[in-house]
């Protein structure tokens, strides 16, 4: 039986509380009963066979990952909702958000355990899916809570949706503010202007990515930039290749920013401008993010002009 849905069904028909609820904002506390997609269509059309068949089947497990932003006013109530209506949360958060989301759920517990030095990248991403995927198969409601936004530099989230997906499992990914997002908003720049290229610094590194000069650069990570392993005498070593690598495209004395979006609401961002000769043996942390400018304007094509003006006055082909 499907305990889950007989319950909310019994408080939506004798506690007058809930029965208010659900008359101001139906989906909300659905979503906060945990009631899968199916469940909710059900209750509000209510068709009484389909909510019949629900009843008698088991709950269907569901996994939703969602970001909790870089700084605890970032939490939306979207997001607050998800983890409100899980039956299980799990979290790979600093103590200052973990301790945002904890009054919203009994039921919550830290992923970071699951790291430790002897732990390659991907014996951790699997660990944390199989943690969040194991209650869910049992059918629970399971929300994993992400820094920043889960589909960003966040291989376990898009790993374990792809999981539970292969597995037949309900899965989604609701966004939260990113890094990225801190940064246009805390230096001012508009990534239409001229453009946005976005590497983790050791991928642009290692596979010679090929980048334009006149639009915007960024490079994530570069405080650990480098190949696993890389021995600890040489915490430099990383940034010298990558200031080498941008020589050879701007000049020594152009301008770039270490960047660092604010951990906490007191606090404002770590902003070091800095010159490409200055970067290597600079201390940064795994979390700067090293924003080039563009080097020089784009050019328009007059040619590509002329065809689109052609074009937008050329008629349309009555086919």
């Amino acid at each position: 039986m499907n305990q889950r849905l007989a319950d909310f069904l019994i408080d939506l028909a004798e506690n007058a509380d809930v029965r208010a609820a659900f008359e101001r904002d139906p989906a909300g506390t659905m979503a906060q009963a945990g009631l899968s997609a199916a469940e909710q269509a059900a209750v509000r059309s209510r068709d009484q066979r389909q909510i019949r068949l629900l009843l008698s089947r088991a709950p269907a497990g569901r996994l939703t990952v969602v970001g909790a932003g870089i700084r605890p006013s970032h939490l939306t109530p979207e997001i607050r909702d998800a983890i409100a209506g899980a039956n299980r949360v799990f979290h790979q958060l600093p103590p200052g958000l973990a301790a945002g989301i904890q009054p919203l759920n009994p039921r919550i517990e830290s992923l970071l355990d699951l790291y430790a030095p002897d732990r390659s990248p991907g014996a951790v991403t699997a660990a944390i899916v199989e943690r969040l995927l194991a209650p869910a198969r049992a059918g629970e409601s399971v929300c994993a809570v992400f820094h920043g936004h889960p589909g960003v530099l966040c291989y376990p989230a898009g790993a374990a949706i792809r999981q539970a997906h292969r597995e037949g499992l309900e899965a989604a990914m609701l966004p939260g503010v990113s890094a990225e997002d801190c940064l246009y908003a805390d230096l001012g720049i508009d990534p239409a202007t001229h453009g946005s290229q976005s590497y983790e610094a050791t991928d642009f590194l290692v596979h010679r990515r090929q980048f334009d000069v006149r639009s915007l650069l960024l490079l994530w990570q570069v405080g650990g930039l480098g190949i696993p392993g890389r021995p600890p005498e040489h915490p430099d070593h990383g940034l010298a290749v990558l200031a080498e690598t941008l020589r050879g495209h701007y000049p020594p004395d152009h301008r770039v920013a270490a960047y660092e979006a604010a951990a906490d609401d007191a606090s404002p961002p770590a902003v070091r401008w800095l010159t490409l000769a200055e970067l290597p043996g600079q201390a940064l942390s795994p979390f700067t993010t090293l924003y080039v400018p563009p080097l020089e304007k784009p050019v328009a094509d007059p040619e590509v002009i002329a065809r689109l003006q052609a074009d937008a006055g050329a008629p349309r082909d009555p086919r």
